[in-house]
């Protein structure tokens, strides 16, 4: 078991394609992002990702007029558009974040696909 162990270290540490993105797929696994890595050339680990579509981004939010009283107003185009793209941002960092954390050192070095 530790032999197998120090194998898959070693196989890690050196960039194994399969062995890195077995890893990292596994840290993805739990994220609602959709995150995957699909290979590993030199030093790179190159990652996709799906991002839901701005159709699928809800149409109103709550507001508050002058009265007081809580309503639902409807969002502009531009402002769905603005908050997918702030969803689709903080998607990306949290999953170069966690690929940062579990490849090793130089695999992730321009890793965004």
């Amino acid at each position: 078991m530790v032999a197998e162990a120090g194998q898959w270290w070693h196989a890690l540490l050196a960039n194994d394609e399969a062995t890195v993105c077995e890893a990292v797929n596994t840290a993805f696994s739990d994220n609602p992002a959709a995150g995957c890595a699909v290979g590993v050339e030199d030093s790179v680990l190159s990652v996709v990702m799906r991002q839901q579509d701005l159709d699928t981004m809800p149409t109103q939010t709550a507001g508050l007029p002058p009265g007081g009283r809580p309503t639902l107003k409807n969002l502009t185009k531009r402002d769905r558009t603005l908050w997918w793209l702030t969803a689709m941002g903080s998607d990306i960092v949290a999953t170069l974040k966690e690929g940062f954390a579990t490849a090793p050192p130089g695999s992730m070095a321009a890793a965004a696909g």
